[in-house]
């Protein structure tokens, strides 16, 4: 994974494994929180259009290579991520507890944050005004589950 295209294509799947991630949530959590996970799952497989849109970008502009060690650490930000490559999602569809649920969201989502960051850091001339509208949208959903999880927490402690 060196090139830009490599980057956007690794976080193109990364983000349709999160749609897949929100669309996997059982019935049970689901019917609390109305279409709320639906948007979640629309947005981020509208993200990976966005970044298949920006790899088919960045293979006319080879030039620009991540450093080896930038490289390692993409790598294993990935290979160790919370809804890698290997994750369960039947297993996961099963989970009926809405704070386990609302606690892997959030990681997913911050996640998701630092990956949008990481390619600001790494190419910062590259698409700044559409990687700009990701980070965006990526912190909204972050905020928009820590909200539901401090709503949680308020009903739960009779607040």
């Amino acid at each position: 994974m060196k090139t830009v295209k490599d980057v956007f294509e690794a976080i193109c799947g990364f983000e349709e494994r999160v749609g897949k991630f929100y669309d996997s949530i059982s019935d049970e959590v689901r019917g609390g929180y109305g279409k709320f996970f639906e948007k979640l799952a629309a947005d981020e497989y509208r993200h990976a259009k966005i970044y298949t849109r920006l790899g088919e970008m960045a293979s006319e502009n080879e030039t620009v290579i991540l450093s080896d060690e930038d490289a390692e650490y993409i790598k294993n930000m990935f290979d160790n991520s919370v809804i890698g490559e290997n994750f369960d999602f039947d297993k996961f569809s099963k989970i009926r507890d809405k704070w386990q649920v609302l606690d892997i969201a959030e990681r997913v989502e911050r996640e998701a944050t630092g990956y949008v960051q990481d390619v600001m850091g790494f190419f910062p001339d590259f698409a700044p005004d559409e990687v700009k509208i990701l980070l965006k949208e990526e912190r909204e959903h972050l905020k928009m589950i820590l909200e539901k999880k401090n709503q949680m927490s308020s009903g739960f402690l009779g607040l």
